[in-house]
C-alpha cells in the first residue's frame, strides 16, 4: 500500500507540474490558455484570465504540497486537484453540450478539441487523487518504493502526452484536429458556386457576340 500511495504521488505530482508549467512557458502559452477558456463559452469572457491564474496557483500548490513529507499536506493536496479535476469535468461537460469545439490547453499548445477522451482523462486522475487520500504514505527509501516512484513519474509523463498517444492509434485521415464543416454551410457553398458559374458564363458569351458584331459592321 505504501509503494502505490508513492507512485501516485509522483503521478499526480508530475502532471500538475507539467500543467502549469507548460501554461507559463510564454505569453503565447498563456493567452493560448486564456483563450480556450473564453472560447469554451462556460464562464463570462472577462473572468477568463483571472480564472486561468487561480488554475495555475492550484496546480502549482498541489505539485509543490506532494513533495513535503507530511500526510497532511499531501491530504490538501489531493483534495485541491479532485476540486479542480471536477471543475475541470464540469467544464468540459457543458462546453460539450453548447458544441464548442475549443482545444484542450491542459498541457501545452495542442490543438485536439475539448472531448470524451478528455473527460475519462481526468475521472482517472480524480479516482487516484482519492486514492492518495485514502492511502497517504510518508516518503521512505527502499527498492519497493523507487520502483513506484519511477513507474509515478513515467505514467505521469505519458498522460501528459495523452492526446498525441491517441492519436498516434487513429486512422489515417481520421484527425481530431479537423473541425467539420457544417452540412448546412457546404450547401450554402456549392449553392453560392452553381449559381455564380453560368453568370459568368453568360458575361462571356454576351461580350463574344458584340466582339463578334462589331467585326461584322467593319
Amino acid at each position: 500500500m505504501q509503494s502505490l500511495a508513492i507512485g501516485v504521488r509522483c503521478l499526480i505530482g508530475v502532471v500538475f507540474l507539467v500543467s502549469f508549467a507548460s501554461k507559463l512557458a510564454g505569453r503565447a502559452a498563456f493567452r493560448d490558455s486564456v483563450q480556450s477558456i473564453r472560447g469554451a463559452g462556460v464562464l463570462p469572457p472577462r473572468l477568463a484570465t483571472s480564472v486561468l491564474v487561480v488554475v495555475i496557483a492550484g496546480e502549482m500548490s498541489i505539485s509543490a504540497l506532494l513533495m513535503v513529507p507530511v500526510q497532511m499536506a499531501n491530504v490538501v493536496a489531493y483534495t485541491i486537484a479532485i476540486g479542480l479535476l471536477s471543475v475541470f469535468i464540469a467544464g468540459i461537460v457543458t462546453s460539450m453540450r453548447r458544441g464548442s469545439r475549443v482545444p484542450c490547453r491542459c498541457f501545452g499548445r495542442s490543438t485536439a478539441p475539448l472531448g470524451m477522451r478528455h473527460i475519462v482523462r481526468n475521472l482517472g486522475l480524480l479516482a487516484l487523487c482519492v486514492v492518495g487520500v485514502m492511502a497517504p504514505a510518508d516518503l521512505v527509501q527502499g527498492s519497493g518504493q523507487a520502483v513506484a516512484a519511477i513507474a509515478g513519474l513515467v505514467l505521469g509523463a505519458l498522460i501528459t502526452q495523452f492526446d498525441l498517444i491517441v492519436d498516434l492509434f487513429r486512422p489515417a485521415g481520421k484527425s481530431v484536429h479537423e473541425t467539420p464543416v457544417p452540412v448546412a454551410s457546404r450547401r450554402r457553398n456549392v449553392r453560392t458556386s452553381a449559381g455564380r458559374r453560368p453568370r459568368r458564363i453568360l458575361g462571356r458569351h454576351q461580350s463574344d457576340l458584340h466582339s463578334r458584331g462589331d467585326q461584322a459592321s467593319t
